[in-house]
């Protein structure tokens, strides 16, 4: 196992979003805006059409990688996003953490922690796909962006993943750099639909 692995989720890590801008998302009443940026965030490389590679990652993790866009796959603890054709996120809960890492060290395969420079964001409510859709061209209608799958984006001109985990809950994923600022328009854009 590798040694950052072991002491990875011993660091202290602090949140983008301040008391402040957590009390004004509490406030909102169509939708629940939760921080999830703790979880563990890693990007893998490697080629789906190369059984060894495929092999080696399910033997690890337990898991098979989507193979199209949009996919997400799961099983047990860990989650797999694709990304690109030859790119994958592989996301936990942040206690699962150290099990992910030793996971990927096991695997041989090239990866690497975004965890502590990505963001994660989950929208809920019945205002949701209206907030989204004040910044975000895309379609949400269940037969074009189903439940259990993952688009790349851009939401107020920054660049995200959706992860849609039901008709009305969704994961946003984005950069740490990002973070404070989609928080902040989430919290704007809902204002329109407080009672």
């Amino acid at each position: 196992m590798l040694d950052g692995a072991m002491t990875m989720p011993n660091a202290k890590r602090s949140s983008v979003i301040t008391a402040k801008q957590a009390r004004q998302a509490a406030s909102l009443q169509q939708i629940v805006l939760a921080d999830l940026s703790f979880r563990g965030k890693y990007i893998l490389w490697g080629n789906a059409a190369d059984n060894a590679f495929n092999e080696s990652v399910s033997g690890s993790l337990g898991l098979d990688l989507p193979t199209r866009s949009g996919g997400v796959t799961e099983a047990g603890a860990f989650s797999a996003i694709w990304a690109n054709p030859k790119r994958w996120y592989l996301i936990c809960e942040q206690a699962d953490e150290p099990k992910l890492a030793e996971a990927l060290a096991n695997s041989g395969q090239v990866h690497m922690s975004v965890t502590d420079g990505q963001c994660c964001f989950r929208i809920t409510g019945e205002a949701t796909i209206d907030v989204l859709k004040k910044g975000c061209s895309m379609n949400f209608n269940e037969d074009s962006f189903a439940a259990g799958q993952c688009q790349q984006t851009r939401l107020a001109i920054t660049k995200v993943f959706l992860h849609r985990s039901s008709a009305s809950s969704f994961d946003i994923y984005v950069e740490r750099s990002y973070g404070e600022f989609i928080w902040d328009w989430l919290v704007d854009a809902a204002q329109e639909f407080q009672n």
